[in-house]
């Protein structure tokens, strides 16, 4: 009688162990059917359930790109990190608006010399995509670009962000400013832990405190944005705030967090075809995304 029972036992694990493998065979295998059909524009992505601490879908992770804006998340991050009043004042200079004009870089619409805190210099960084308020911290932490360059990439050493390479604090096209999505998830998988950043992260829209040219403050919109939250819901849930970016050499890039069916997501794709006057590819092909899980 006990060598049946042993005999049944052996028998039930057999079976539960290869009910696990091909269960586990059928899931990758869905996933890699899933990618397959997946209509989007984006040549690299990939989906984290923040819920479940569970990396739903990759594609192409490891290739080194162009990250154009999703650069100012470490400049964000470390402004962040290394204030100990949000509440101290700044002001972004003339020469910083006309030098990131000159570029061609987005700015965040805050007046010459007027003063805002830290804290709407972060909003100003993250929502509009601001180069002026971006370079603005660069200075404001190490005294010039070149120097802050350098606490970055130092940054990105000791977050083990090992394919990453920083030049500016921007993001704009220069020779070695580059990334790759998976070194990109593990910074936000670092940063989100931070309240403020991760607030930041899931902010469209958001009003500065009073300024002395401005005394109603600054609404600061998200780049996401197009006209209202309307054009962001989901089939089962919404985006509720990320970091856009784009360069001619990066395309259209975008890290986003939202919510769907309960649980909270991360989002990071790079290279969409398009520019800040067609279709916000990466926007569509994060709904895409989303909508299929």
């Amino acid at each position: 009688m006990k060598k049946i029972i042993r005999i049944s036992v052996i028998i039930l694990v057999m079976v539960l162990m290869i009910s696990s493998l091909v269960g586990l065979k059928l899931s990758k295998n869905s996933k890699k059917d899933l990618i397959s059909t997946l209509s989007v524009d984006s040549s690299e992505f990939l989906l984290d359930n923040l819920s479940s601490n569970t990396v739903i879908l990759q594609k192409n992770i490891n290739k080194k790109v162009k990250i154009a804006s999703l650069t100012k998340l470490m400049t964000v991050y470390i402004l962040i990190n290394e204030t100990s009043n949000l509440n101290e004042k700044v002001s972004i200079t003339e020469d910083t608006i006309e030098t990131m004009n000159k570029e061609g870089a987005a700015l965040s619409g805050i007046l010459p010399n007027d003063n805002i805190t830290l804290r709407d210099l972060s909003y100003s960084i993250v929502l509009p995509s601001g180069g002026d308020a971006a370079l603005t911290a660069a200075i404001v932490l190490s005294g010039n670009e070149k120097k802050f360059v350098k606490k970055m990439n130092h940054y990105a050493t000791t977050m083990n962000m090992t394919k990453t390479n920083f030049t500016n604090a921007t993001g704009l096209d220069t020779f070695n400013n580059y990334s790759t999505i998976s070194d990109l998830h593990t910074f936000m998988k670092k940063a989100l832990k931070n309240p403020f950043f991760k607030k930041l992260m899931s902010t469209l829209s958001y009003t500065t405190e009073p300024t002395d040219f401005n005394p109603e403050g600054y609404t600061l919109n998200s780049t996401i944005l197009d006209i209202d939250q309307s054009e962001i819901k989901l089939d089962s849930g919404e985006i509720i705030g990320g970091k856009t970016g784009y360069t001619k050499d990066a395309g259209q890039c975008l890290i986003s967090l939202s919510n769907v069916k309960g649980n909270e997501y991360l989002l990071i794709t790079t290279g969409a075809t398009g520019s800040p006057t067609t279709e916000k590819k990466h926007v569509e092909d994060s709904k895409i995304i989303l909508n299929n899980i």
